[in-house]
């Protein structure tokens, strides 16, 4: 339901201090701005980058992915942010032996299940997993992440309700899940249908952006940004003119030059290259924004007084888009306050969410909506019923709200301090009892996710709802927090939790500190594309040994698959040593 942020024949968009990088529907990149230190790169195009797939800004410099797992940086790199080994300035330099494959790349959270891509294209989903959403080729739940059947080179994601889609590095698409409208694309539908691993989308055009709404999903084409989309029909959410139901891609009208499209329930919304929006479907709360009174549309209609878009995302019922400027309109429904404009009364026109001018992505749930903003904090505001705005309390917000990333004591005083470092952010849709998450990314590609987490959508190995954000276990590596002691206390058996891609092998370092006792222990764990436990003895150094009670682990993962080292993780985790 979330869509990429765009502008011209741009799929991605990132601005540094004076700066600001697009990617453009080619895969190329270009600059505007301040060059001060060579961070538009020295060429328009940015020579040397291509198959680019995401960008992301620092102060003085721009690093880019492609779809192969390549990071290449320019700018300044006087403290090294190129990651080449050296502190020169060079036009573009490759960030050395990282690939990335534990860590997270992109996030989409659904109803009630949460997928997530890695650093290699691969993608990975938690939580609910009944009608086959999870996509690892079964149907039972799963409070931690299980890798996608197949799916090798993601370049986006996205889920909905019941199902979940990628589009590859090849244009191609993929959905998986429940099919039983159509929304999986690939000619099959009816009750019961369903698929536990990805089908391919019936379509000779090639995509390069992709929206799962409820029952139906939307993508965009290469090339002329049309609009294509498969699935339930019956508000006319398809675009195509009648209420025809489609398990096939099919297009919608009066849409060219798309540069994002944002599917909800029951309709959708497309950003185009000259920053306006067009709505069509659904209209029974205003989602389509033009003021209008009808139930819904069946053909495409613009969004009234909105220019300069560079982001749009759609909720259960409601959608938002950001300017260029860095605010955030929205419309439509807003029982809970998710439009942010400090009431709870529906819009049928886009209003502006109060206190934010530095939004760089919207996020759309179900009854509550997320922004990321410029300083890499994150805002949320609306429904709070299971913790879905991390907030200092439980309630609805009307207006965006700091995430709270946890808690310091400041003379024996709880103190909140903002969450830090995020990239991007996804609002989940609702469940029967409004039972919504939301996940955050950094910029290390460390996974975090917070509130409703009845089917384990949180991804952190159990069904406890958070207030707070929590680690996915399965993008970083992490640690159980109980360890076993022996009754000498010589020796300590810690459980090393780790999740790679299958084919490489993930070598553990593991040192306990418990006052002025240590130990350390190592361990070589032939990754499988599963969350693995690793238990890792660690005997006491010294006369000492431990002792019951806490005790701090730090770990070193280091991933090498073929000799080289695709990524190289540090943890630090409280334990608690009890004996046998």
């Amino acid at each position: 339901m979330v869509a990429s942020v765009a502008t011209s024949v741009v799929v991605g968009l990132s601005s540094g201090s004076d700066d600001t990088c697009a990617i453009l529907v080619n895969g190329t990149v270009q600059c505007w701005g301040a060059n001060d230190a060579n961070e538009l790169g020295g060429g328009t195009p940015v020579p040397g980058v291509s198959n680019v797939v995401e960008i992301a800004s620092g102060a003085d410099h721009n690093c880019a992915r492609n779809a192969g797992g390549t990071i290449q940086c320019w700018g300044l790199n006087s403290f090294g942010e190129h990651g080449d080994g050296g502190i020169s300035v060079q036009t573009v330099d490759q960030v050395l032996g990282i690939t990335g494959l534990v860590s997270a790349r992109a996030v989409s959270a659904g109803s009630t299940f949460t997928c997530a891509t890695r650093g290699t294209g691969a993608a990975a989903c938690w939580g609910r997993g009944d009608s086959g959403q999870l996509g690892n080729s079964g149907s039972a739940n799963s409070p931690n992440a299980v890798a996608v059947t197949g799916i090798t080179n993601a370049v986006s994601l996205t889920t909905g309700d019941k199902h979940a889609c990628i589009v590859d590095a090849t244009g191609i698409a993929k959905c998986w899940g429940d099919g039983t409208f159509g929304q999986l694309g690939n000619g099959v539908s009816g009750a019961g249908t369903r698929s536990t691993q990805p089908v391919t989308v019936t379509s000779t055009f090639p995509f390069i952006a992709i929206s799962a709404g409820f029952t139906h999903t939307c993508a965009v084409t290469a090339g002329f940004g049309l609009i294509r989309c498969w699935g339930s029909n019956a508000s006319g959410q398809l675009g195509t003119g009648d209420q025809n139901t489609s398990s096939v891609s099919v297009q919608s009208a009066g849409i060219a030059n798309a540069v994002a499209v944002a599917a909800g329930n029951k309709f959708t919304c497309a950003l185009v290259a000259d920053g306006t929006v067009s709505c069509w479907g659904d209209n029974s709360l205003g989602q389509l924004g033009d003021g209008g009174a009808e139930l819904f549309t069946k053909i495409p209609k613009q969004v009234a007084g909105l220019a300069n878009i560079v982001g749009i995302s759609a909720g259960d019922s409601h959608v938002c888009a950001v300017s260029v400027s860095g605010s955030v309109s929205c419309w439509g429904g807003n029982s809970r306050g998710q439009i942010g404009n400090n009431t709870a009364l529906t819009a049928n026109l886009p209003v502006i969410a109060q206190g934010l001018s530095d939004a760089l992505s919207v996020s759309g749930g179900g009854l509550f909506t997320c922004a990321v903003r410029t300083f890499g904090g994150a805002d949320c505001w609306g429904a709070n019923s299971a913790g879905e705005l991390s907030t200092k309390d439980s309630l609805s917000h009307l207006t965006p709200a700091l995430v709270i990333g946890g808690f310091v004591a400041v003379q024996g005083v709880s103190v909140p301090v903002a969450l830090g470092g995020v990239t991007a952010i996804t609002a989940g849709a609702p469940s029967v009892n409004d039972d919504e998450q939301a996940c955050a990314l950094g910029a290390s590609g460390r996974l975090l996710c917070w509130g409703g987490n009845d089917f384990g959508q949180i991804g952190d190995g159990t069904n406890i709802n958070r207030s707070l954000p929590t680690v996915v276990n399965s993008f970083t590596a992490n640690v159980d927090p109980a360890a076993t002691l022996t009754s000498s206390g010589r020796i300590v058996t810690v459980t090393a939790l780790i999740n790679c891609e299958e084919g490489a092998e993930a070598h553990l370092i593991l040192t306990l500190t418990q006052d002025a006792t240590t130990g350390s222990g190592r361990a070589i764990v032939n990754c499988t594309g599963f969350m693995l436990r690793e238990p890792m003895v660690v005997p006491a150094v010294g006369p000492d040994g431990f002792q019951s009670g806490a005790a701090v682990a730090n770990v070193e993962a280091i991933v090498i698959d073929r000799g080289k080292v695709l990524e190289d993780q540090h943890w630090t985790r409280a334990v608690t040593l009890a004996g046998q």
